[in-house]
């Protein structure tokens, strides 16, 4: 369960239409500080699966790295 103050601010700026369902679960695991190895479990799917992801995340919103898009995700702000 997500408590109101991790919740993110859709109103800021992140767009959640802009991604898969797939995609979601991998920046909210992010954003909870999840390391890949506990993404992949947690989903299910190979370390490999959870860096592709990461990488099509980020060129996507044009971030160099996984700290920068938990802090989008969590605020909104680039």
């Amino acid at each position: 369960m997500e408590d109101a103050g991790a919740s993110p601010s859709h109103a800021s700026g992140f767009d959640p239409s802009a991604y898969t369902e797939r995609e979601l679960e991998i920046i909210e695991a992010i954003a909870e500080g999840l390391s890949n190895r506990q993404i992949a479990d947690k989903l299910y799917i190979s370390e490999g699966t959870v860096k592709n992801y990461i990488t099509t995340i980020l060129s996507k919103e044009g971030l160099s790295h996984r700290t920068a898009l938990a802090v989008y995700y969590l605020t909104g702000k680039k």
